[in-house]
């Protein structure tokens, strides 16, 4: 994807027997309407067969803290509608912005990073 191999870009992976079953990328992308500096996750996945085991939850937080360390004031993404409950848990909220894409209807999703509680990095 563009940006991937950018020097700021960074990708996480979650292992379990030296097997990958769940990844994230953070890119330094800002909203058009912030002049702040933000990140972007993107591309976030895990496998159905290690979901609701705490990966997410792990990369999650491995994003949101490597873009607190990078100085970035929030952090968005888009998401499908069946993941919105995931990450309203971890302070992100809806915007007005949905986006159609070729294989879904997505929702907007911002956290601000000073907001976002310490404890659950």
């Amino acid at each position: 994807m563009p940006g991937d191999d950018d020097a700021t870009t960074r990708h996480f992976g979650f292992f379990v027997a030296g097997s990958l079953v769940g990844v994230a990328s953070l890119f330094v992308e800002p909203l058009a309407e912030r002049s702040d500096l933000g990140h972007r996750l993107r591309a976030m996945a895990v496998l159905e067969s290690s979901q609701r085991q705490g990966v997410g939850t792990a990369l999650i937080k491995a994003v949101i803290g490597a873009a607190s360390v990078a100085g970035s004031s929030y952090l968005w993404c888009t998401v499908r509608p069946t993941a919105v409950d995931f990450y309203t848990r971890f302070g992100f909220k809806e915007t007005q912005v949905q986006i159609a894409m070729a294989h879904g209807s997505f929702s907007t999703m911002v956290v601000t990073i000073p907001s976002f509680p310490k404890t659950l990095l």
